[in-house]
């Protein structure tokens, strides 16, 4: 365990470690969960070989569950926030792989395309402390250079908890109906210039903010 770490966050880690996987295991055994897309998300995939999941940071818990246990590469900051999460998702199946939401930040991402111990890519747009909302350009970035595409994805539940955290973070609550949305996949290419990264990544907003209403 990393010595940077302080004493109480060791304990927090451990703790989460072991504690976390099993909470969201049980919780998620008893939700009634339905996809909307997939049909089109494995045409996509067939065709591409992976693809890139983009949600917002507050739907991460429920979709843990959803796609647990299928080696997804997913991009997870090094903050202890973070480390967190890593050792969590890393039990759930996922091949955690860090760094942040930022054009520098992905280039470890960008450098798993083509592992593969990593079956898709999926990343926090927003994460990892925000503002709430706002697409980062590190995902418009990736999938430019890499020419694979986008998956939009929200999960939205019958019944929840939301904490009063800078991304508003939902935890659905047992027996609640969970509905997976996969929005149609987003292929960009030649991107370059600042002027159209922002335009992608409010684009992108809109998409996910439209993909999660029709949940």
């Amino acid at each position: 365990m990393d010595k940077s770490f302080t004493l109480k966050q060791k304990l927090l880690l451990f703790v989460a470690r072991f504690l976390g996987p099993f909470i969201i295991k049980l919780i998620g055994s008893t939700w009634k969960i339905r996809y909307v897309g997939k049909t089109e998300l494995n045409q996509c995939r067939a065709k591409y070989g992976k693809v890139i999941f983009c949600f917002w940071h507050n739907r991460i818990l429920s979709l843990c569950y959803t796609h647990r246990n299928r080696n997804i590469g997913i991009l997870i900051s090094t903050h202890i926030d973070g480390e967190i999460i890593a050792r969590i998702v890393k039990r759930m199946g996922y091949y955690p792989i860090r760094g942040s939401s930022t054009k520098m930040g992905v280039s470890g991402l960008f450098g798993m395309i083509k592992n593969e111990k990593a079956k898709d890519l999926a990343i926090t747009v927003d994460g990892p402390k925000g503002p709430r909302g706002i697409v980062k350009p590190g995902v418009i970035f990736l999938a430019s250079r890499s020419g694979l595409p986008i998956i939009p994805v929200s999960c939205n539940s019958s019944k929840k908890w939301v904490l009063s955290s800078w991304d508003r973070f939902q935890i659905p609550k047992p027996f609640a109906e969970i509905v997976v949305q996969y929005g149609q996949p987003i292929l960009l290419e030649n991107v370059k210039s600042q002027m159209q990264i922002k335009r992608h990544s409010h684009i992108l907003a809109d998409v996910l903010n439209e993909v999660g209403s029709c949940t």
